[in-house]
């Protein structure tokens, strides 16, 4: 982290991705005695009692019954599924007028008159997963957190589903031209073997100053399996002696595969690759129907061997396909997974049609 970031930092550790998100908020409210958070629409950050108040659907939280995190939720940044008709350059520039709007006039509900603002971060994914693939543009991402960094507000990226070289990069921050005070990372970190996160933050918001020992504990929490997977899964990486010239030929695959199926397919509307993880948007809100049928499409009929394929559902956009294949597939995988997305869309169009 200091190597990618070049500040000295501190990090803990915890269990699972929700409970990570829950450490690094302990944290965030550890330095600051603020109140409110800010989140984007589309936004996935945990099912916990705590975290589901920042992740976006209300289907996390009916269950737990109707109480609040003094919460603000910025808009869906995904210009492709607004209402907007023009372009986005407009687009963001009038998105971003109503957030400059909300941080400087009390009439927005966030900000009061005077210099202290009661924020106490911004909370963001780098590529929005559950929320529909999204990568927001970089020009707009960078100003959203300057415009909260101004306001005093902690930095708080949220890396469980973007870490590791998901998005071509060890880090998916590394896609924009700001540091983040605090990096919450689980999911790969142990390739999913077993539960850990791992939160890191910049001096001195771990220092014990600040986070005193005992603000923090869990039972079993860094046992030694854990930690020993996370070890080997890091050496792993480092062994990786072209991992950014592999990752860019899996884009480059991904992306032509995508670009077939949009061409092909009256049922795509367009679709982008990012390191190892690619998107199809889709005209009508079918993508459940498409995994499914995807799973066993070449049952009677395998493709060398292989009889379906497991696609990603991101959950809060029924009209988004995932692709999120292993960093390291083979060429031949790849080859298999093109022909048996192709099948799949065919015969959803077939069925709908």
């Amino acid at each position: 982290m200091k190597t990618i970031t070049g500040e000295n930092g501190k990090v803990a550790f915890e269990l699972g991705g929700a409970q990570g998100v829950e450490l690094g908020l302990k944290v965030v409210k550890s330095n600051t005695k603020k109140a409110q958070f800010v989140v984007f629409q589309g936004g996935y950050h945990g099912r916990s009692i705590y975290t589901s108040q920042f992740s976006a659907s209300h289907r996390y939280r009916s269950l737990i019954g109707d109480w609040r995190i003094p919460l603000i939720r910025l808009p869906y940044p995904d210009y492709e599924q607004s209402t907007s008709k023009e372009n986005m350059e407009s687009w963001k520039k009038h998105t971003l007028y109503y957030i400059k709007q909300l941080a400087e006039l009390e009439a927005g509900g966030m900000v009061t008159r005077g210099v202290n603002q009661d924020i106490a971060a911004l909370i963001i994914e780098p590529l929005l997963n559950a929320g529909g693939i999204i990568k927001p543009d970089a020009d707009f991402m960078e100003e959203v957190v300057r415009i909260f960094r101004n306001l005093g507000a902690l930095i708080v990226v949220d890396e469980i589903f973007c870490g590791f070289y998901r998005t071509g990069k060890m880090f998916g921050f590394q896609h924009y031209n700001f540091t983040p005070d605090i990096v919450i990372m689980s999911k790969a970190l142990t390739n999913g073997i077993t539960p850990l996160s791992c939160i890191w933050a910049r001096d001195p918001y771990l220092l014990p100053k600040n986070f005193p020992p005992g603000t923090h504990s869990a039972t079993y929490v860094n046992n030694p399996l854990a930690m020993a997977t996370a070890s080997s899964v890091l050496d792993r990486y480092d062994q990786w002696k072209d991992i950014d010239k592999d990752l860019s030929g899996l884009e480059k695959s991904l992306q032509r595969i995508i670009n077939k199926i949009v061409a092909s397919s009256s049922l795509a509307k367009s679709g982008y690759a990012l390191g190892g993880v690619g998107r199809i948007l889709l005209k009508d809100n079918i993508a459940g129907e498409i995994l499914e049928i995807a799973r066993t499409i070449a049952w009677d009929r395998p493709v060398d061997g292989v009889s379906g394929l497991i696609l990603a559902s991101t959950g809060m956009a029924p009209n988004v396909v995932a692709l999120n294949p292993p960093l390291n597939i083979s060429s031949k995988d790849l080859v298999i997974l093109e022909k048996l997305l192709q099948m799949a869309f065919e015969k959803t169009e077939k069925k709908t049609s």
